[in-house]
């Protein structure tokens, strides 16, 4: 008789699996959650990388074209987002803008056959329609700001430098800051 009573149980006891499961599942939480920052900062870092290299890319293709360029505008020593020259490598009028409000670098070519005077051919009026060669993804939150430093080119003294001088913003944390100067040949100054 004593030994029904004394029946030994196999198995665990409902607290011992609550108690197991509970455990189990603050584990599994904190993993998830580290698994998913780790994959938003990667996917942050990619966006962020993205945006700098599109802007480098602009900023080497503007350098390049600047090199054999004749500023129109500004006339002066001035620091500007827009800034508007003839290039004689390409016979054309570019103007480049830097637009914070949109976040974007916009260049407007207008080609010119023959030119007289590169002031008279590129000077006043609208080039036509600007074209977006970089926009910072809106998603990411980043901004772009930067600005043109111009020392145009001096008849018979000194030949002009442009300093290009951007900056992007990711999300309030990480800046980047890039900036080259070039100076100008400008073929269609003698000094």
């Amino acid at each position: 008789m004593h030994s029904s009573l004394h029946k030994s149980s196999k198995g665990f006891t409902l607290i011992e699996v609550i108690v197991s499961v509970f455990v189990f599942l603050i584990v599994m939480t904190a993993v998830t959650n580290t698994f998913t920052n780790g994959f938003s900062s990667y996917k942050n870092t990619k966006i962020a990388q993205k945006n700098l290299e599109d802007v480098q890319f602009a900023m080497n293709l503007i350098a390049k074209e600047l090199r054999t360029s004749t500023i129109v505008a500004p006339a002066s020593n001035d620091t500007v987002q827009t800034i508007r020259f003839y290039d004689y490598s390409q016979s054309s009028c570019l103007e480049y803008e830097i637009n914070s409000l949109s976040k974007e670098l916009k260049v407007t070519k207008k080609p010119i056959a023959t030119p007289s005077t590169p002031a008279v051919d590129c000077g006043g009026g609208s080039l036509g329609t600007a074209k977006s060669l970089v926009k910072v993804g809106s998603a990411s939150g980043a901004l772009l700001t930067g600005n043109f430093r111009v020392t145009p080119s001096v008849a018979g003294a000194t030949a002009g430098k442009v300093t290009i001088a951007l900056q992007i913003q990711e999300s309030g944390t990480q800046v980047a800051r890039i900036q080259t100067s070039v100076s100008l040949r400008d073929y269609g100054v003698s000094f």
